[in-house]
Formats: structure tokens, C-alpha cells, sequence
């Protein structure tokens, strides 16, 4: 049991274990020898205590941050809290424990753990919340000499279904109508302010929509329409989407948690958010420039499924992703990703040139070719794998990928044609292209794998 303690004028009740300050600096341990539940688990390492007995034990319970590895589990503000390697994945029988904060509830991780084994490969697994009274927060600084007044733009599907409180002591408001809504607000001085939204029972919100698509902006006239105050989001029940544009260019947005029911649609939603690190949902559309330009977003926690959308190949243009869990179909100029998933269209790969920091590549069984120029540039690539039946290699596919050592092409039944030279032009002086031995002959005196003969091996 424990014991009720004064310590420099201060009362302590019922301690078991406590960390006291010392007047010269430091602090000291303080247990109860009474508690039994005092373990060398319970302590921080190296930290010495008594145990019931009234014996001196050392702790051994690890603080040390964990690194990344093949499996992480990411919380909504950036911080990694558990990182697996495949082989301890093969061994887990549960997910880790779920994380805690003061005013939100986790529902759970993005990915069940039978999900995470059948992929098989690297991924990035996040948390979802919902706040504790079900409310919505947006998270606002203030500047009354660049703002005129705010627009919150929403959807809502019965009248007077969502209730906003601008934070400020100003009465609460609820507008009598219904579909898209452009509700207005004047703050009287600058400062941070929480604004909260409120959806009654049986109503749903979309955040949102209005003229612009934006939920939250200026009056047009001031900051260009972008909103510069959102500093974080906190999802509540009942939210039902967030639509396209709806975050776009909230350039210090930091941190959004989502609920497993909100589904996050796709266009330039976080478009320009340069502030966000993090992004995890549990219910996504294809992506069409719905990260472009997020400079500091490094990790994308997206549910199984998710699939890239054909015909924009900017989604990840200039951020710090290093993986993506989609199926890429293309991602021109995405500076920081070192490995894609990639998903072929009608046979085909493409759109993956400067990509600067991309090591390694496996083109999917089901791809017979490439668009022309498919990795021209990437020069940190290495290695290619086909795993399919290539027919043809177009013009520049690899050009000026500089450490390309390694291209497999050892499933393929026949000589792929080979549109030019320069589809190989600057790459590795060694480049094997590693071919089937019954065929290595044959594509030496083909037309244009003539002239990179020295470099076709048959295995």
C-alpha cells in the first residue's frame, strides 16, 4: 500500500514510487517498499529503486525512440511509436498497443494485422482517432490585419445539422439551410482560437465544398484565398468526407486525425499543406495531386487498396515521401521516394523520370512494356526486375540512370523490341541485362541489342 508523504511543503498521497527533486539538482527515487508491483520493468533503465523485500533493483524498461524499419506504426502528429522488421512480423500474433491522447479516442491502426502479413513488403500503418465528444476542431491563429473575416465552407444534409462555435464567446451558430454552405465569421482581435463543429444526431457533415471547394479561407481578397491559420484538424463523428480542395494550400497545417468512417476525397485536397508531415486515413480515393508540393510530408499511411489515379503523375511531386503504400502508376519528379509499387495500365509502366532518389524497381507481372522515357533520370537507380513478359522497350526508358547495374529481363518467352540504343545510354559501364540463356544468342544479333551485346547475359 501506499504512504501519504510531504516533501518541501508539498503532499504526496498514496505514493508507491516517485521521482523527487533534489536542492542541489537532480531528482531522487522514492518507493514504498510495500508495493510489490515495484519491477526492474516498471523503471526506467539504469534507475535503481527497492522492490517489496526491501532489495535494491535496477531498471531495465527501454525509452530509447525506435527507428525505422520495414513495418512502422505512425501517429497522427508525426511520431513514430513501433517499427517491425518482416521477419519479427512473421512472428507477431497482435497489433502493438494503441496510442493515447488527451481529448481523442484510438479506434484503431489503418491496417489489420492479417492485411500487413499478406502484403509482405514495407509499410507505413498509422492510428485513427475520433475526438472524445464527437465534435470537429480546427485549430486557428488569428491575424485581424491580414483577415478580413473567415469562411467555413461545409456540407450538410439537414438544416441546422451542424452547430459552430468560433471560439471567441461569441453565441454559437446553427444556419437554417441545408446543401453547401459558406458560413462567415469576423474575429474582433488576433490570437489562437478553437473553433468546433458540431453535427447533431442523424445529421452528416461533409468539411468542404462552397464556391471555392477550400473549408477554410479568407475572403478572396486578402491571402490569395489560402488559408495560412489552420494549424490542426481533429475529426469528429459524423463527418462523413473531406472533399477535394478541401485543405488546399493550408500551408501550416501540421496535423489531421481522421476517424475510421470519414473518407478523404481526392484532388489537390492537401495541396501546398508544406507544413504536414504525416497523413493516415482509413478510407481513400484515388490520388490526383492530393500531396503535391507537401515539402515536409514524409510518410503516407493510406488503407489496403488504395490505388493511384491514371493521368497525373504529380501526386508526390516535391515532398519527403520515401514509400508510398499505393500502387503507383506514375510519379514524375517525386524527389524523395526511394521505392514505388508499381501498377500497370493496359500493360504499361511509366512516369517515373527524376525521380532522383529511386534505388530499385520490380515492374509487375502483368506489364509488357513501358511509356517512352519511363525512368529516364533517376540516377540513384540500380536495379530493374521484370517479373512479366516484356515485348518492347520504347526510346530513353532508362537514359541517364548512372548507377544502373542489374536489368532483368529473365521472364521474358522472347526478344522484347528494342525501339533505340539510348534506352540504355548512360547508365553502369558493367549494366548486366540479364536475359534467359536459351535466348541470349538471339538477343545479341537483334536489332538495336546488337550494340549492347557485352552487356546481355543469359542465367
Amino acid at each position: 500500500m501506499g504512504q501519504n508523504v510531504t516533501i518541501a511543503g508539498a503532499s504526496y498521497p498514496d505514493v508507491p514510487a516517485l521521482d523527487v527533486p533534489k536542492t542541489g539538482g537532480g531528482t531522487a527515487r522514492f518507493v514504498d517498499t510495500a508495493d510489490d508491483t515495484v519491477t526492474p520493468a516498471t523503471l526506467k533503465s539504469g534507475v535503481t529503486a527497492h522492490d517489496a523485500s526491501g532489495a535494491q533493483i535496477t531498471g531495465t524498461l527501454d525509452t530509447t525512440p525506435p527507428k525505422e524499419s520495414d513495418i512502422n506504426f505512425w501517429d497522427f502528429d508525426g511520431t513514430l511509436l513501433y517499427a517491425w522488421t518482416l521477419a519479427e512480423l512473421a512472428t507477431k500474433t497482435e497489433l502493438p498497443p494503441l496510442p493515447s491522447h488527451d481529448g481523442l479516442i484510438c479506434q484503431g491502426w489503418n491496417w489489420t494485422l492479417q492485411d500487413i502479413k499478406d502484403a509482405g513488403r514495407e509499410l507505413d500503418i498509422g492510428a485513427l482517432y475520433i475526438t472524445d465528444d464527437g465534435k470537429t476542431r480546427l485549430y486557428v491563429d488569428v491575424d485581424t490585419e491580414t483577415w478580413d473575416d473567415f469562411v467555413l465552407n461545409y456540407w450538410q444534409g439537414t438544416k441546422s445539422g451542424t452547430t459552430v462555435d468560433w471560439g471567441d464567446g461569441t453565441t454559437p451558430e446553427a444556419i437554417n439551410d441545408w446543401s453547401y454552405i459558406e458560413h462567415r465569421h469576423v474575429y474582433a482581435s488576433s490570437g489562437p482560437y478553437v473553433i468546433t463543429m458540431s453535427v447533431k444526431e442523424g445529421a452528416k457533415m461533409d468539411l468542404g465544398n462552397g464556391s471555392s471547394g477550400r473549408m477554410l479561407i479568407a475572403n478572396g481578397t486578402k491571402d490569395s484565398g489560402r488559408c495560412s491559420m489552420l494549424r490542426k484538424v481533429e475529426v469528429g463523428a459524423r463527418v462523413r468526407s473531406t472533399t477535394s480542395q478541401c485543405f488546399f494550400s493550408c500551408c501550416r497545417l501540421e496535423s489531421i486525425s481522421l476517424p475510421q468512417t470519414t473518407k478523404v476525397e481526392t484532388w489537390t485536397t492537401f495541396y501546398e499543406c508544406t507544413q504536414l508531415r504525416v497523413f493516415i486515413a482509413a478510407d481513400m480515393d484515388v490520388l490526383q495531386r492530393t500531396f503535391y508540393n507537401c515539402a515536409n510530408l514524409r510518410v503516407i499511411a493510406t488503407p489496403k487498396g488504395t490505388t493511384q489515379a491514371k493521368g497525373d503523375n504529380y501526386d508526390i511531386a516535391y515532398t519527403a515521401v520515401r514509400l508510398a503504400n499505393f500502387d503507383m502508376i506514375d510519379a514524375y519528379a517525386a524527389q524523395s521516394i526511394e521505392r514505388v509499387y508499381i501498377k500497370a495500365v493496359n500493360g504499361q509502366v511509366g512516369g517515373f523520370s527524376a525521380c532522383n532518389a529511386l534505388l530499385e524497381v520490380t515492374i509487375p507481372a502483368d506489364a509488357t512494356t513501358f511509356v517512352a522515357s519511363a525512368f529516364q533520370g533517376d540516377n540513384a537507380l540500380r536495379r530493374v526486375t521484370c517479373l512479366g513478359d516484356i515485348a518492347s522497350i520504347p526510346a530513353q526508358v532508362f537514359q541517364r540512370c548512372y548507377p544502373l547495374r542489374f536489368v532483368d529481363l529473365t521472364h521474358c518467352t522472347a526478344v522484347p523490341t528494342l525501339a533505340n540504343v539510348n534506352a540504355f545510354d548512360q547508365t553502369h559501364a558493367q549494366l548486366e541485362i540479364r536475359v534467359p540463356a536459351s535466348l541470349a544468342d538471339a538477343w545479341k544479333a537483334a536489332t538495336n541489342w546488337s550494340s549492347l551485346a557485352d552487356h546481355i547475359v543469359g542465367v
